[in-house]
């Protein structure tokens, strides 16, 4: 809100500063009660315009609510020590100061900001004409940038039985292209998340999402989706064949900042074989039936112990 004095526009501050120790020193002599009416009267001048009140006893009265003329007899002594007359009105020195330095304050900030305003504006209109510049491009600046983008390892190759995905390069003469060498428009690859979801329903263990969020770009960053799609697929195939127990899989974050996606798995016997043996001794897994139940009673204690120490070895070793 703002007012006018003189013609031109000032603001309604509603805050000005108090300086305690000043506040004390000056007022240390008054009663309770003429320390209010002294606090009182600051505020009634700060928020009238031009920072002062007219010698009007019943204004002052019915601004302040004085109810009666021992309160009114509160004020006389306070103005009377505190305040100066001019031009009919009551000021208070030190308040005007604070008053004219609060206003040049916040003329400043507006004028800063208003230009601050209107250098982002210019900014936005420079980026919209940028953007919406028309698209030069040859043959030449096609294959610079088709090669860079090759050089940088930014262009992927893709096959159709991955979740794969190509970068938008420059515009040419390519493959489907027509008569005019112009390739009909690329169509946008997966987005960071929809390549996250993806490779998150796959991982066999799925824990502390966020975090393995983050560990999922800096791995697409490095090694590309289709890397990490298919060492993924490798890791839970292989801990599907073997029945692991979840506890024994890494977490996802943990998982990919060791770069396991590059890590090679041999077939193992599921875990159905190594039960098969630790019952029935190792004939079990070439498929041989012919043991008799006396003979593996009499070997059957020792081999048992020692195929459950293999397959709890196993899982715990598992990475």
């Amino acid at each position: 809100m703002r007012v006018q004095k003189n013609g031109a526009e000032n603001p309604n501050i509603p805050w000005f500063k108090t300086y305690t120790t000043t506040y004390k020193a000056d007022t240390s002599h008054l009663s309770f009660a003429e320390k209010g009416v002294y606090m009182a009267l600051l505020v009634l001048a700060w928020e009238t315009p031009g920072c002062s009140f007219p010698i009007d006893a019943k204004w002052i009265k019915r601004r302040l609510n004085i109810r009666s003329e021992a309160e009114f007899g509160l004020c006389e002594t306070v103005l009377a020590e505190f305040w100066q007359i001019k031009d009919g009105r009551f000021y208070n020195e030190r308040l005007t100061a604070e008053y004219e330095a609060s206003v040049a304050r916040y003329k400043a900030v507006r004028k800063g900001g208003a230009a601050n305003a209107k250098r982002i504006a210019e900014q936005k209109r420079q980026k919209c004409a940028e953007k919406n510049k028309p698209l030069k491009t040859n043959k030449k600046e096609s294959s610079c940038s088709l090669s860079s983008a090759i050089a940088e390892g930014k262009l992927r190759a893709s096959n159709s039985n991955s979740n794969s995905y190509t970068p938008v390069t420059s515009l040419g003469r390519g493959e489907g292209s027509g008569e005019g060498g112009a390739a009909p428009p690329a169509k946008a690859g997966p987005s960071m998340d929809q390549m996250f979801d993806q490779w998150w329903a796959v991982y066999p263990k799925r824990t502390d999402k966020a975090d393995a969020r983050k560990a999922f770009a800096k791995a697409v960053e490095q090694d590309g989706f289709e890397v990490i799609m298919a060492g993924t697929q490798k890791y839970a195939d292989h801990h599907k064949r073997a029945a692991t127990p979840r506890k024994y899989l890494k977490g996802p974050a943990a998982w990919l900042r060791a770069g396991k996606q590059h890590d090679e798995y041999e077939h193992q016997p599921s875990r159905s074989e190594l039960l098969y043996a630790a019952v029935f001794g190792r004939a079990g897994l070439s498929g041989t039936m012919d043991q008799q139940p006396g003979a593996e009673a009499k070997r059957g204690g020792s081999e048992s112990s020692a195929a459950g120490d293999f397959i709890e070895a196993e899982w715990t070793d598992l990475g």
